[in-house]
């Protein structure tokens, strides 16, 4: 009698398991398919945007011409004429070009432009003060007028000590000019991160609501409903760029394979 009690009990708390577990399955399965067809539309519609449209662009020619606004104003130089320069130097004067490249590379073809303005800083001077904004007035003078070229076997004890003084001044002014620029690059990678992030909740929340009001238009007044929309939305929007690093890495992977 006791073990048929026993089994009983135990048989009752495995229906109420997988009464549970099932409850839990209808709750989920809904909310999961929702999310991966918020997810993917979103991340559609983000890749568009990035792809055929100019957003990006001016996201990126915005903040850099701001930073280097204010360096400029800081430092008395005119910033136009180093903006000038500075696309001269990276993409020849195509600003369009280099403003379109993603941040990493944006900041590539500015790094490769500060060697010509470290190689010839007295020809580059309003751009090197920007980019070098920070560094000793002392180590800027000493680029700004480097020692004359000749083998160090034929020069005297004060030249030689003069190079060495404008090769430490050079390094320092390079690495805080390399500093400035690794900012730059994460400052403005995490605001288009943060700003493809409101979108994409955004976006969700469009699609969301968009689709109560076609396909059910009750629903829209159910706070439930409205409640599970948002939930949705948000859960999509923070879906949708892991979902489009994804594409991105197995599109990486597939050209390498080729």
């Amino acid at each position: 009698m006791a073990k048929a009690k026993l089994r009983g009990g135990r048989m009752d708390y495995v229906k109420a398991m997988n009464a549970a577990l099932d409850g839990f399955v209808k709750i989920l399965w809904p909310l999961a398919t929702a999310l991966a067809g918020v997810g993917l539309a979103t991340m559609a519609v983000l890749q568009v945007i990035k792809d055929l449209t100019p957003a990006r662009r001016w996201f990126q020619q915005l903040l850099f011409e701001q930073w280097v606004r204010r360096r400029a104003e800081e430092t008395g130089q005119n910033p136009e004429d180093a903006l000038t320069d500075l696309v001269g130097l990276a993409t020849a004067g195509d600003a369009r070009s280099l403003y379109d490249l993603p941040i990493e590379q944006l900041a590539g073809q500015v790094n490769a432009a500060t060697q010509v303005v470290l190689d010839y800083p007295s020809q580059h001077e309003a751009l090197l003060r920007i980019l070098a904004y920070g560094a000793s007035e002392e180590d800027l003078r000493s680029l700004l007028a480097p020692p004359p070229r000749r083998r160090t076997e034929e020069m005297s004890e004060a030249e030689r000590q003069i190079l060495t003084t404008f090769v430490d001044a050079r390094n320092r002014v390079t690495h805080q000019l390399q500093r400035s620029l690794d900012a730059l690059q994460i400052a403005i990678g995490s605001r288009w991160k943060w700003l493809m992030q409101l979108c994409s909740v955004i976006f969700s929340g469009v699609f969301i609501f968009v689709a109560l009001a076609l396909f059910a238009p009750g629903s829209v007044a159910s706070p439930r409903r409205v409640i599970f929309g948002l939930v949705v939305a948000i859960l999509g929007g923070f879906l949708a760029p892991v979902a489009r690093d994804l594409v991105a890495a197995l599109q990486g992977l597939r050209t390498r394979a080729r």
